[in-house]
């Protein structure tokens, strides 16, 4: 009879999972100021942004206040440079999250990818809307149609947490969003707006609307723009915890998560 070992992780800020996706993940442990993240400052839309207030929270939970609510900064972003030059055309980017306060601010979050010679922006707001906001064509069943609004028609409660994913494939023109790892997407449309910029990026970067977010984790791939159909996350990610079951099948030292172990 199979024997099933528990062990207990210790979760490390990035972690890898070298399967036939390369997703790493941030697990929020740290403040993305961390130099081992690899994400830098940018605040190239207005140099007068001073940085939001990021905090880490037991639990593996990160808080993201920005614009000028109660004292918080206006924005800014956290980017990670150079991806297309190293030779990406795509990336998907999954993070779970819930609101602060959805009626103090405007928003929760914007992840903003430009490489490749185009960018799409994900805006996610305290209404419970998605909106790609650099869009101006929508994609039906992968054929174009007339313009049609680029804002989801649900909204979802933000107040909750939510699983969001975000891809975003400058080969095939287009870029998608998923709610809850359904396999449907809520957004469709197409890559169309040139830029010449090279890096993905998170954060606020509106001077006027605030924005305020609890994450869980964020996991990005830049490899493919993967659908949950296509790329279900480790099941370790999809609810953060301290425990992991290894059943035996592989042997430890060839097991396709490269995490620290204790056996307790």
């Amino acid at each position: 009879m199979k024997k099933t070992l528990h062990f207990f992780i210790l979760m490390l800020c990035i972690v890898q999972f070298s399967d036939a996706q390369d997703w790493t993940v941030y697990d929020g442990s740290v403040t993305p100021e961390d130099p081992s993240l690899g994400f830098e400052v940018n605040d190239d839309d207005n140099v007068a942004f001073d940085l939001p207030s990021w905090t880490a929270r037991p639990g593996g939970v990160l808080t993201m206040l920005s614009g000028g609510v109660s004292g918080e900064n206006d924005g800014t972003y956290r980017q990670m440079s150079g991806i297309g030059t190293g030779g990406a055309t795509a990336i998907t980017i999954v993070s779970r999250l819930k609101a602060v306060d959805a009626t103090a601010y405007n928003n929760l979050i914007e992840f903003d990818l430009r490489f490749a010679g185009f960018r799409e922006k994900l805006v996610i707001s305290g209404s419970g809307k998605l909106d790609h906001q650099r869009a101006s064509t929508d994609l039906s069943g992968g054929t174009l149609t007339d313009i049609t609004p680029d804002v989801s028609t649900q909204d979802w409660d933000v107040s909750e947490w939510h699983t969001y994913r975000f891809t975003y494939d400058a080969v095939a023109g287009e870029a998608k969003t998923y709610v809850d790892e359904n396999p449907t997407p809520v957004l469709a449309t197409e890559v169309d707006a040139a830029s010449t910029d090279d890096y993905w990026r998170y954060g606020d970067g509106s001077g006027s609307n605030t924005y305020s977010a609890n994450f869980d984790w964020i996991a990005y791939d830049i490899s493919r723009a993967y659908s949950p159909s296509a790329s279900a996350l480790p099941d370790q990610m999809k609810n953060v915890s301290t425990w992991f079951t290894y059943t035996g099948d592989v042997s430890p030292g060839t097991h396709r998560l490269v995490l620290k172990l204790f056996l307790i």
